[in-house]
């Protein structure tokens, strides 16, 4: 089942909210953001095209740094 890390807030009072979403997530979550294969992922992070965070010995993607390089590779172009 996909994560909606948008859905999940909670109520601090009638007008705020604080969001739940995480700062860094496994490669299946970001290749789920990014709408790529987890294969292709690995490809992009091997190839030094994609950044990732280290943490201890698990590879996790900062949720800022993915959106930022869909941002850096976004074209006007029709």
């Amino acid at each position: 089942m996909p994560l909606n890390w948008e859905a999940m807030e909670v109520g601090i009072a009638m007008d705020q909210t604080v969001s739940l979403s995480p700062r860094l997530v496994t490669a299946r979550q970001a290749a789920e953001m990014l709408g790529l294969s987890e294969r292709t992922l690995f490809k992009l992070r091997h190839q030094g095209q994609l950044p990732f965070v280290r943490v201890g010995r698990s590879i996790r993607f900062a949720v800022a740094s993915l959106d930022s390089w869909v941002r850096q590779r976004e074209t006007s172009e029709e």
